[in-house]
């Protein structure tokens, strides 16, 4: 096994045992959302306790705090943080999830809370990472068994030199679909209506956003030996991110006004929380303990992570009011009502 692909591994590792926002009896002091005109979706889990005294993982969503009622949820322990959510622009909300039954491993499919009859090329052992819906057709990226793999609609789609897909994501005005991922040559490479560019040298991409027709990656450039260090790339050209030097590191990027905002936490002999805007660092709410996604809705930049170990979001920097029975967050989705 080549050292790249062992250090790859790792850093999978690393983001599964990272990737929940557990809560604690603390919680911090917060402010509501006033703006009755958005809706904020939250997808994540909650924690349910077993026989064996462990607590298993249910995935599932909230709107405005409200918990969705998936209808006949089957997923009684959620694997490896395995779901993905997107909003379709007919305000749809498509959620899906895989995770262990009584009998073997699921996979799961809802718009808007009711099951829908999921492909068999969806079915059974996938690792759902990220979604998107353009034109009411459902992209997903996740990992089946050990391939890394694309569909539309439950149909896999194809692209020879592409051997790994880490995200998925739509353009601000609905044109555009960005898919960020690794070559068969190693390079960090992006997908964009169809068409593949490279970014030579040994980079993991992250996460992809595409603003009025720019590319943004942000992910890890490789070195011989640890530590690494965080970079972002905007059509191709790299630019640096300060104090960002690690040993793995799980990254997310959001594009507001023509500034690119990026989140990271980081990972080496302790756990470090960044922000940067256009590369220069920012200061980050007190007691974060988590940085999982980040978005921005007519020019408010949102961020969802945890806070003294419970879950939290802020919008522009100020704390608000959160789900209570929610124990764990992965993607945070803004829209207007």
């Amino acid at each position: 096994m080549s050292k790249l692909k062992q250090l790859l591994i790792l850093s999978f590792c690393a983001v599964t045992l990272f990737s929940a926002c557990s809560k604690n009896e603390n919680p911090q002091e917060d402010e509501p959302d006033t703006d009755p005109h958005t809706s904020i979706i939250i997808s994540g889990g909650k924690f349910k306790p077993n026989s064996n005294g462990w607590n298993d993982s249910i995935p599932t969503y909230w709107v405005d705090g409200i918990e969705k009622q998936l209808s006949n949820s089957k997923i009684n322990r959620q694997w490896a943080n395995s779901s993905a959510i997107a909003i379709s622009k007919a305000g749809k909300i498509h959620f899906i999830a895989s995770g262990w039954v009584d009998n073997g491993i699921v996979s799961q499919y809802w718009i808007d809370g009711t099951e829908q009859t999921l492909p068999l090329s969806l079915g059974g052992f996938v690792r759902y990472t990220a979604a998107t819906v353009q034109d009411e057709k459902f992209h997903v990226i996740g990992t089946q068994i050990n391939d890394d793999k694309y569909w539309i609609d439950g149909v896999a789609q194809s692209f020879p030199n592409v051997e790994a897909f880490s995200d998925i994501s739509l353009s601000a005005d609905g044109n555009s679909v960005g898919i960020a991922g690794r070559s068969t040559s190693g390079s960090a490479v992006s997908i964009v209506k169809g068409v593949t560019a490279e970014i030579p040298g040994r980079i993991s991409a992250d996460k992809i956003a595409i603003n009025q027709g720019g590319v943004y990656i942000v992910g890890i450039q490789f070195e011989d030996t640890a530590p690494y260090s965080l970079k972002y790339w905007v059509a191709g050209v790299k630019h640096d991110l300060p104090h960002s030097s690690h040993d793995f590191a799980r990254s997310a990027l959001v594009v507001s006004n023509g500034k690119v905002h990026i989140i990271a936490e980081l990972y080496g002999s302790s756990t470090t929380y960044k922000y940067w805007i256009d590369g220069i660092e920012q200061s980050l709410p007190t007691g974060v303990t988590g940085l999982k996604d980040i978005t921005a809705f007519e020019g408010k930049i949102y961020i969802l992570g945890s806070a003294s170990g419970q879950p939290a979001y802020w919008i522009d920097g100020v704390a608000h009011d959160f789900p209570a029975a929610m124990d764990y967050a992965n993607k945070i989705i803004v829209v207007r009502k």
